[in-house]
């Protein structure tokens, strides 16, 4: 079962376009997804399926994670709840629910290669 469209988070198609989602009117997610080349709009079932097909399409939506663009060890900005204290790391990957994980003490994978925390919020500093 596809989880349904959230406006707050980052989508691809399923062939690796950049996939934009705009507004959800009642059974319809309106969006436009961008070929390399120029940004076409498109419309999607609330679950990010392009047609009905009991297949998938190349242009359905897949959730991409908020940190795939980070790499190990980029310097990054973690803190628990909406309004903890933010604290100075370098990236450690993401556990197995999609959160950020940090080098324990500010060290790289180079340093330690297994004490990590993990956090709810990580930006890239």
């Amino acid at each position: 079962m596809r989880k349904p469209i959230d406006l707050s988070k980052k989508y691809r198609t399923h062939c690796g376009y950049e996939a934009e989602v705009y507004a959800i009117k009642g059974a319809i997610v309106i969006g436009a997804i961008f070929d390399g080349n120029e940004w076409y709009p498109k419309c999607f079932n609330l679950n990010g399926r392009y047609t009905d097909e009991p297949t998938y399409h190349r242009y359905d939506l897949i959730e991409v994670s908020p940190y795939e663009d980070f790499k190990i060890d980029d310097k990054v900005l973690v803190w628990n709840g909406e309004y903890g204290s933010r604290e100075r790391g370098y990236f450690a990957g993401i556990d197995e629910n999609g959160r950020p994980r940090v080098w324990h003490g500010g060290r790289t994978w180079w340093t330690s290669r297994e004490n990590t925390s993990t956090y709810e919020h990580c930006i890239k500093a």
